[in-house]
């Protein structure tokens, strides 16, 4: 089927290589279309690979060309399909970077993973005159398309559902195994990767639950089949190190598992090296868990004041911030710089923001 255009609105089209159900990606590709019908636009989503699941998802190859059309592109790694698509058409378009992570994190791990990042990031260089508006999701990001001479860029955070946050129900058999007044639940949300680096919060956690706090555990929730290789040596760090019975890698889990982790976490503590913007920093603002981050890449652009932060990756400090982290008066200060902060990620509030910059860059 052939998508037309059957009147003389406007049409905004997005594309991505890639489309799945539950990514923050596509969630915000579905948030921007609502935006975008709500305000009279006519709007579609295209992409190669479709989950199934997602309904009104058209293959890219069946985006029928309107010199009039003003097509956005998600980039968010390696893509030699639809980019290039997209290059044949003299449309204006519109980027939105996610970020790709340099491939240096992946050396050692996965050859697969060192050329695909390489060659997204120059895909991405050699891109910049083709875009004549960009958003970067964080000013991490921002900057970086500004570092490769992109022009007109924005910061346009991610879109975040907090409605499905609330909504999302608790696995009571799981819900019942991790409550305990007595033991203190450290997690990390997020896939196990190299960038992410799941073994230096492990050496950590070792150090805090031998002489700060015997009674704690860790669980490093998120997918555990991207990097085999260092998912390996994760475990083998944790037979090294005698943690079996305290380090849970809990692999691909349902939403509500998911969320379980999240509602019975007494500290959230992330040593990750790279991110082009940390989704978990708005879960927690919302959740009202304290945080522990290393102050990396975009993580102080998203956690902002919410978060106690730390530069330097000496684990024995590290170990013993954990505790301060915990305290009463701490916890609350934390929670209410959460408050205010996330005003700045209000659906209505990003919403005017991105109308304004479309309705701007339209009636150029």
């Amino acid at each position: 089927m052939l998508l037309l255009q059957k009147n003389n609105r406007i049409t905004i089209h997005q594309f991505v290589r890639e489309i799945t159900i539950g990514d923050a990606t596509s969630n915000e590709m579905r948030f921007i279309q609502s935006i975008l019908k709500r305000n009279g636009y006519r709007s579609d989503i295209f992409a190669w690979k479709i989950d199934s699941r997602i309904k009104n998802i058209y293959y890219y190859k069946k985006y029928k060309p309107n010199k009039n059309d003003i097509l956005i592109y998600h980039l968010t790694g390696k893509d030699d399909l639809v980019l290039p698509f997209l290059k044949k058409f003299l449309n204006r378009k519109i980027l939105i970077y996610h970020n790709i992570t340099p491939s240096h994190f992946f050396s050692g791990y996965s050859n697969k993973f060192v050329r695909d990042l390489t060659e997204g990031r120059e895909c991405l260089q050699k891109s910049s005159k083709m875009f004549d508006l960009a958003f970067g999701d964080s000013k991490f990001n921002a900057q970086e398309l500004r570092s490769m001479n992109f022009k007109n860029v924005r910061t346009l955070p991610i879109i975040y559902d907090f409605e499905r946050l609330d909504n999302l129900q608790e696995d009571r058999v799981l819900s019942a195994k991790l409550k305990n007044e007595y033991i203190t639940n450290i997690v990390f949300i997020g896939r196990i990767a190299p960038n992410k680096k799941q073994d230096d919060l492990i050496k950590t956690f070792y150090l805090y639950n031998k002489y700060v706090n015997a009674f704690s555990r860790l669980f490093l929730v998120g997918a555990d089949f991207i990097v085999p290789r260092y998912v390996n040596e994760i475990k083998n760090l944790i037979k090294i190190l005698e943690l079996d019975s305290l380090v849970t890698i809990t692999g691909h889990i349902t939403d509500r598992e998911w969320i379980t982790y999240y509602k019975n976490a007494d500290l959230f503590v992330s040593m990750s090296e790279h991110e082009g913007f940390f989704v978990p920093a708005l879960e927690c603002m919302h959740l009202k868990i304290p945080m522990l981050l290393y102050k990396s890449t975009a993580v102080p652009d998203t956690a902002s004041n919410t978060a106690v932060y730390f530069d330097k990756k000496n684990f024995e400090v590290v170990a013993e911030m954990m505790d301060l982290v915990l305290k009463k008066d701490v916890k609350t200060r934390l929670f209410e710089n959460s408050k205010k902060r996330l005003k700045n990620f209000q659906k209505d509030k990003i919403s005017k923001f991105f109308l304004s910059e479309i309705n701007k860059f339209i009636n150029k």
